[in-house]
């Protein structure tokens, strides 16, 4: 079984998160996750969610802050650790990489098909925001 290590940014803007759509083709196409991909051996985490987001969305990060969610999830394939990290950037975010890419409101994340392995970070994200409106 494949091990890999994959971590993936929380980029927002006000109220509304960055999914991207996997191709057709992928492993689990069609499904809705937050923008990412794996770590080379020689990557730090932050390295790689800077090249990771570069490659897939044509932004420029320029702060990834603390960790927000970790989760291992074995699927038949692989046993995927995934990583979730707040991120700041520059530019308009778009699709090279990926199916498309789409600003969703907090309130419509919840009714979104995404890979098992993303519903605690979306647990993660919106027990943030909740935090920040009290």
């Amino acid at each position: 079984m494949r091990v890999i290590h994959v971590v993936a940014g929380l980029l927002m803007r006000d109220t509304r998160v960055l999914l991207d759509r996997r191709r057709a083709g992928t492993h689990l196409e069609g499904l809705w996750e937050f923008p990412g991909g794996k770590r080379e051996a020689h990557e730090t985490d932050a390295e790689a969610l800077v090249r990771e987001l570069r490659e897939e969305l044509d932004v420029h990060v320029t702060a990834v802050e603390p960790e927000l969610a970790r989760v291992q999830h074995v699927y038949p394939e692989l046993d995927l650790t995934l990583v979730l990290y707040p991120v700041h950037w520059e530019g308009e975010p778009v699709a090279r990489e990926v199916a498309e890419v789409r600003w969703f409101p907090l309130s419509e994340l919840t009714s979104l098909p995404m890979p098992p392995a993303d519903g605690p970070l979306l647990e993660a994200v919106l027990a943030r925001e909740a935090g920040r409106r009290r």
